[in-house]
């Protein structure tokens, strides 16, 4: 799927040590595939889903080493291909799955929004590489299906907080597993913060500039410096605005990863006001926990209330103060990680 066209094969063929390439679904027509005739230590060359020909491969037959070509979905038919066994008998050729039983399951979408911020309304942008396929969707969490689900298409605007899921479906095909992603909605970016209780010394991050820098942690990387892990304390920042902003919800993204001890928070509370030392509760809840062991994941916990005009904004987040018992680490303290408030 990599931008390669036919001129830059003699490009290619410099790398005369060269033992695997793979240009499936490039933009090649074959046309110059006698470039890679120099590669002489080549053994495997996939080429499916382009547009090359079986005159085009003969030009390969010289290669001594060659041993696997991958070629399904291409325009070749079985004449075609009985043709180049004939003449390259030591190739395996790799034609794919054409069997009249068997039910090949459809990959996962593939998501091209590079931004998970939203900052101003966007285009959803969902792609798949097999023909044919319908693409259905969610945008509150809950899992798509094939029949009340609708379908993408390219006008799609997304405004506020999200949680897509995305399926491929395929008539004969099993449908693909689910493309799971947040978008995030940020009306308003505080000036300052600060984190009233310090975050545990080995997950600082950047301090208090963590939670409103609008950069996203990742799952299964909580030392790359944008989380902010709380164990001994519970988490209590406060966000500063220059001038009143009118506010009606905040967004706290955590993550959870339940063998690393990193669990929902118990209890999450928004405080809000014009003064520092009379802010009002606006919203608290008490997130469901986990019942079992499962991978880490993210997961963004939205309140909401009544619209309020503020300056100061303290969001409160406490961890689990004993791990349950079915938990290996039953009994010990479990970590609250934070990665950005979002304000809207």
């Amino acid at each position: 799927k990599m931008p390669v066209k036919d001129e830059e094969l003699k490009t290619i063929s410099q790398f005369t040590n060269l033992r695997k390439l793979n240009l499936s679904f490039t933009n090649i027509t074959g046309s110059t595939l006698n470039e890679l005739s120099k590669l002489k230590e080549l053994r495997q060359l996939s080429l499916s889903g382009t547009a090359v020909k079986k005159e085009n491969l003969l030009a390969l037959s010289s290669l001594k080493h060659l041993s696997h070509l991958f070629i399904w979905n291409t325009a070749m038919n079985e004449a075609d291909i009985d043709y180049l066994k004939t003449n390259m008998k030591e190739v395996a050729f790799e034609k794919g799955f054409k069997g009249d039983t068997g039910v090949l399951k459809l990959t996962t979408p593939i998501l091209l929004n590079e931004e998970q911020i939203i900052s101003s309304p966007i285009t959803l942008k969902l792609k798949h590489y097999i023909n044919g396929v319908s693409i259905r969707y969610t945008l509150d969490g809950t899992e798509p299906d094939s029949i009340n689900s609708p379908e993408y298409n390219s006008n799609i605007l997304l405004t506020k907080n999200v949680q897509l899921k995305a399926r491929a479906f395929k008539k004969g095909w099993m449908s693909s597993d689910v493309l799971d992603n947040y978008f995030f909605s940020a009306t308003f970016r505080a000036d300052s913060a600060i984190n009233i209780l310090p975050s545990d010394e080995q997950y600082k991050g950047d301090g208090a500039k963590t939670l409103v820098d609008l950069e996203k942690g990742e799952v299964g990387n909580f030392i790359s410096g944008k989380w902010l892990g709380y164990r001994k304390n519970k988490m209590e920042s406060l966000l500063l605005f220059n001038h009143p902003v009118t506010i009606k919800s905040v967004t706290l993204n955590t993550l959870v990863d339940i063998g690393g001890y990193i669990m929902p928070p118990v209890s999450i509370e928004v405080w809000g006001g014009n003064e520092e030392k009379q802010l009002k509760l606006l919203s608290r809840i008490n997130p469901l926990q986990p019942k079992a062991l499962a991978p880490a994941y993210l997961k963004a916990f939205e309140l909401s209330f009544t619209p309020v005009t503020m300056k100061y904004l303290k969001v409160i987040a406490v961890p689990v103060a004993k791990l349950p018992v079915w938990h290996p680490g039953k009994g010990d303290k479990g970590w609250v990680f934070a990665d950005e408030i979002f304000v809207n």
